[in-house]
């Protein structure tokens, strides 16, 4: 995921940053990580700390069954509160499926389901083939 989020803001002025960046979910108080986080305009880090994003523009979670409930509920909830933050992007572990939510001009939120031949168009003008994301994941023999 990471390597296809570089490669759709190549040119553009944002950061790729891993999962073990802390998010500032509320200032001050809540710190959250996500599975991969991007930065436009400049990394700019929460008042008073050395390692705290103040402003994702995108940020990925990878579903698990252990993790589903919060990303979706009380994590997208805070995230939600981030007005930096454009495009909230769910990426399915069991299916070639990722749920995109993407900031409107009027601060709603407009929800897609993105799945295979498709491509996920971001707030910040780049594009992410979902195949790509996936490329090979399936093709592990478990055996």
């Amino acid at each position: 995921m990471a390597a296809e989020l570089r490669a759709a803001v190549r040119g553009k002025p944002c950061h790729v940053l891993s999962s073990d960046q802390r998010i500032s979910a509320k200032q001050g108080e809540r710190y959250v990580y996500a599975d991969a986080v991007v930065a436009c305009g400049g990394v700019r880090l929460e008042t008073g700390t050395s390692d705290v994003l103040a402003n994702p523009s995108v940020v990925v979670e990878v579903l698990s069954p252990s993790t589903e409930a919060y990303d979706r509920g009380e994590k997208w909830e805070a995230y939600q509160r981030i007005p930096s933050l454009t495009d909230y992007l769910l990426v399915s572990q069991g299916a070639v499926r990722v749920e995109h939510y993407r900031r409107e001009a009027d601060d709603s939120w407009r929800y897609r389901v993105i799945e295979a031949g498709g491509a996920i168009a971001l707030a910040n003008g780049a594009s992410l083939p979902v195949d790509a994301i996936y490329e090979g994941a399936f093709e592990l023999d478990a055996g």
